[in-house]
């Protein structure tokens, strides 16, 4: 059974001091429990080990843009039948974007990373799934269009910038392919205040010339060439 954490009993397990203690933090699953338990004395363990919740009854696939929030999760559960207690398994997490007006945040249990499984998560999805690199997204059905993140692109630019003598950093194309992801970022942030509909229209006017550019002088690079396999 597919367990997945979201709203229930009038509360969601998206706090802030659940996620980062609970789960970055990597406090044990019954001190977790507690603090839930001080949000509603309702909840109880065999209660919340039961629920089931499904992203379409949720209201998750009613938005347009779902994100699948960067990473997976990489956890350890101790006794796990088929599993030696130091093997990893995963918690995908699939949340609505920022311009939803109510945010869900669901997170999905599941033994391994393989592609199956975002793939049977949105198997009722058909629109823009933004996500990072990670090429099981790119085995979805043909109905979930996959959008790239420029924060995973802009990271592997300056990875490879790191790698330069110091000297040589400012010229290289991985600091150019750094400098547009940034240029990308400061129209973001001053968008941010905007409507749906101003946003876009902005982004047509400065952001779509800015990332057609990108594009070009990417098509320009050598094929073999690290900088352009940074886009792939």
């Amino acid at each position: 059974m597919r367990k997945l954490f979201g709203h229930f009993y009038g509360i969601q397990v998206s706090f802030p001091s659940i996620d980062s203690s609970g789960f970055a933090g990597q406090l044990p699953w019954y001190p977790t429990l507690n603090l839930l338990w001080s949000f509603s004395s309702n909840l109880k363990n065999s209660n919340f080990l039961s629920l089931e919740y499904y992203p379409s009854e949720m209201g998750l696939f009613q938005h347009t843009v779902l994100l699948d929030a960067y990473d997976e999760t990489t956890l350890q559960v101790l006794h796990k039948e088929g599993k030696p207690a130091q093997s990893k398994s995963y918690m995908w997490l699939y949340r609505t974007s920022g311009a939803a007006k109510h945010q869900i945040v669901l997170y999905d249990y599941q033994p391994d990373r393989k592609h199956i499984h975002p793939e049977t998560f949105l198997k009722n999805f058909s629109d823009f799934l933004h996500a990072d690199g990670y090429d099981g997204y790119h085995k979805l059905p043909a109905e979930i269009t996959v959008v790239g993140c420029w924060a995973h692109l802009r990271r592997k630019f300056d990875e490879m910038l790191q790698t330069l003598p110091k000297d040589k950093r400012d010229s290289s194309d991985a600091a150019k392919g750094v400098d547009y992801c940034d240029k990308l970022f400061h129209l973001e942030k001053q968008f941010a205040l905007l409507s749906l509909e101003e946003r876009l229209n902005e982004r047509k006017r400065l952001s779509k010339p800015l990332v057609e550019e990108f594009y070009i002088w990417v098509g320009s690079l050598r094929v073999s060439s690290r900088t352009a396999r940074c886009v792939e």
